[in-house]
């Protein structure tokens, strides 16, 4: 009897540790029944121009990070709009441990 105990127990903490690990973040948007107040994606056609916005993070909290680039390459069937002083390059000057900053890209489709 002692060792079902035991036994019951042990499979007890497995099975209530095991559910942690199914926590799921909610999606940034909805697309099967959207509420009017809610975010949606917006449908893109060809000839729209879309907004690409990358947000970029140091979550080294020790160390500054300095001349960031981010370099975008699109391929076919999208264009790369000129938005920044360097086509398809976004500069970041520094970023200090923690901060966070957000580069812009248009593509053409």
């Amino acid at each position: 009897m002692k060792y079902l105990k035991i036994l019951f127990s042990l499979l007890a903490m497995i099975l209530i540790s095991n559910v942690y690990g199914l926590a799921i973040d909610s999606p940034q948007y909805r697309v099967d029944n959207p509420v009017p107040d809610e975010k949606s994606p917006n449908i893109i056609h060809p000839g729209d121009d879309v907004s690409v916005w990358f947000k970029i993070t140091n979550n080294n909290y020790d160390k500054e990070l300095k001349d960031i680039k981010v370099i975008i390459k699109p391929h076919y069937p999208y264009e790369l709009r000129q938005v920044n002083p360097t086509k398809g390059i976004a500069t970041i000057s520094h970023l200090n441990g923690g901060e966070s900053d957000t580069v812009y890209f248009k593509l053409y489709i």
